[in-house]
């Protein structure tokens, strides 16, 4: 029946040629064989098949360019949070560090510390640790501490001495009251050989940070001569690159509050503080791009047939473009299209000149070298990691675009033409032969047009 249901639909025969005839695909396929009116693909479904495949490799691919284009976007950012503008400092004196903020001034500073900004302490005398010098009672002592130019801190402090205990603990539990009474201090249990001592100490540093101890119940401070000035109070006293500073605290602010030094201790000798390139920053942001970058070449290398070739050979041309500027930094355009890194020449290049590696890939800052160095090197465009994310915006959306319009116009087109044979056929009756068929179409041109 079949053969004569096609012979009464002449419209059906423009759907097949005798090119694939004796094909064992089903016994209609068979039936056919041999006329003039069959056409029959060897791949069940192809085109639909070919569809489904090229938008699934196109979303693959557009994943990878989007992990490049965001590794892009890291060397275009000129803002705090750029790779371009992240800084370090490094210090020759293990008592000077430092924190540096984004966008800080490149530059050394020569540091030298006279003195370091310390809060007045008062010790007690020495006394046996294990000796019992103080009576059973509660005391309570009044601590007044200075604070430089605000009102001087005071607070007293309850504690209990108990019948037998010994010195050491003693001193323990009021250490322990002044600690947790937030009294602006700092207490410690010094103890040398089989003797102890207390201390206490303001926290508040500079000549402002007076220490007072007095007696409000009981006479501990006098029983344990609470009141000997064992280290006065003082200002910070340095200089930096000859210019003196006398400050209340250890730390000094440089460069509009960008750079931060603590000090910890003097310096025998001036100390050299360098802020420069954050370099492992930068450096592994441009590995990172380079890696996104060759992911996204090398899947187009493997899967070219499935992807659009406009759009392949783009991607190709944004690196090559710019490859001689390239090797100056260490990044060489390979034939298969992807770059690759010689990290040291890299690093030197970053090091060096970060300005150089910056205007490769982006526009330059507003301030920096900007013009000279790209006009007189003649590079094009906006720069490569610039030209990749102008590229990559608008790949990944008209390539999916066009992949997921592809496959919609197949499916409809083999919609329609399974609509018509079953119209024809009078029924449903041989839906499932005629399934059959319509899995081995060859799409007219100007469907099959929209693969390329």
């Amino acid at each position: 029946m079949f053969p004569n249901f096609i012979a009464r639909n002449p419209y059906v025969t423009s759907f097949f040629t005798p090119q694939n005839a004796g094909l064992p695909i089903d016994p209609v396929a068979a039936a056919l064989a041999g006329g003039s009116i069959g056409s029959l693909i060897a791949t069940p479904s192809f085109n639909q098949n070919r569809a489904a495949s090229q938008l699934s490799a196109t979303q693959a691919w557009s994943v990878l360019l989007n992990t490049a284009n965001q590794a892009g976007l890291q060397l275009l950012d000129q803002s705090k949070a750029g790779q371009f503008e992240q800084r370090t400092v490094t210090s020759s004196a293990t008592s000077i560090t430092g924190t540096v903020q984004p966008q800080a001034t490149q530059q050394s500073y020569t540091v030298n510390v006279q003195q370091l900004a310390q809060g007045q302490q008062i010790s007690s005398n020495s006394f046996a640790a294990a000796g019992t010098n103080f009576a059973a009672g509660t005391y309570t002592i009044q601590l007044t501490a200075g604070k430089n130019t605000q009102a001087a801190q005071v607070t007293n402090v309850t504690f209990t001495v108990s019948a037998g205990q010994n010195n050491q603990t003693v001193f323990n539990n009021l250490a322990a009251a002044i600690n947790n009474g937030n009294t602006g201090t700092t207490a410690a249990v010094n103890v040398s050989g089989t003797n102890v001592t207390l201390g206490v100490t303001n926290n508040t540093t500079g000549n402002g940070g007076s220490l007072a101890i007095a007696n409000v119940t009981g006479n501990f401070v006098t029983q344990a001569t609470l009141s000997n000035s064992t280290q006065a109070a003082q200002n910070a006293l340095y200089t930096v690159n000859g210019v003196g500073y006398n400050n209340f605290g250890n730390t000094a602010v440089l460069d509009n509050g960008n750079l931060s030094l603590t000090l910890s201790g003097t310096t025998a000798t001036p100390a050299t503080v360098t802020v420069g390139q954050n370099s492992n920053n930068l450096s592994n942001a441009v590995t990172n791009f380079v890696t996104a970058y060759n992911n996204a070449v090398s899947y187009a290398n493997t899967n070219g047939s499935n992807l659009p070739t406009g759009l392949i050979a783009g991607l190709t041309h944004v690196a090559s473009r710019y490859q001689v500027d390239m090797q100056n930094i260490g990044l060489t355009y390979n034939n298969d299209g992807t770059i690759s890194v010689n990290s040291t020449t890299l690093n030197n290049s970053i090091a060096a000149n970060p300005y150089q590696v910056e205007q490769l890939f982006n526009a330059p800052l507003q301030g920096a070298p900007t013009g000279q160095y790209r006009q007189k090197n003649q590079l094009p465009g906006g720069g490569l990691a610039a030209d990749f994310v102008s590229y990559a915006a608008g790949a990944i959306n008209s390539s999916l675009q066009d992949r997921q319009s592809s496959l919609q116009a197949t499916n409809f087109y083999y919609q329609q033409q399974q609509q018509k044979l079953m119209k024809a056929a009078g029924g449903a009756t041989i839906t499932s032969q005629i399934g059959q068929y319509l899995n081995n179409l060859i799409l007219p041109t100007s469907v099959y047009s929209t693969f390329a």
